[in-house]
């Protein structure tokens, strides 16, 4: 994102704006990621593995929401971070 927020060198509030409305961007995409990786969890419930019959691969599905979860998490803070510093100025 460095790459697009260098060409706003005048002033520091586009390069904010910008930042924000790329992070609210990611942030639907995450989202998305998380809406269907949930779903995908659901709907594998009764896959199992070949090798190991016990263990469900839902398991293995669910890390798509979890990493979701995760970098949504962090993204809500950098979009807090990015309000506060326009209220700021």
């Amino acid at each position: 994102m460095e790459l697009y927020t260098n060409l706003f060198t005048v002033s520091a509030i586009p390069r904010q704006i910008l930042m924000l409305v790329l992070d609210i961007l990611i942030f639907g995409f995450v989202l998305i990621v998380f809406y269907f990786g949930t779903k995908l969890c659901f709907q594998n419930y009764k896959r199992t593995f070949n090798t190991i019959p016990v263990l469900s691969y839902s398991f293995v599905t669910l890390s798509a929401p979890v990493g979701a979860f995760l970098m949504g998490w962090t993204v809500l803070q950098r979009i807090r971070l990015h309000i506060s510093g326009l209220i700021k100025r």
